[in-house]
């Protein structure tokens, strides 16, 4: 593998967040997320599907998060 794709790998993988990132080392308890994902009125990102999972940009999820703070 050339250092370009490596450094694009790494790139991909800080962006995108999976749901079991998300609850084990983003401080997200995976119930709190299953919640937001099926309350529309709470706007939380869509997902990307790969296949069947579902992944997230990680930049989007923490720009909802701290929209929410701002609102509390």
């Amino acid at each position: 593998m050339t250092p370009d794709a490596i450094r694009k790998k790494q790139q991909r993988r800080d962006r995108d967040a999976r749901r079991g990132r998300l609850g084990k080392g983003g401080g997200i308890s995976l119930s709190a997320l299953e919640r937001w994902i099926r309350r529309p009125e709470l706007a939380f990102p869509k997902p990307r599907m790969i296949g069947q999972r579902r992944f997230w940009v990680e930049a989007e999820i923490l720009a909802w998060l701290e929209s929410r703070e701002v609102a509390a």
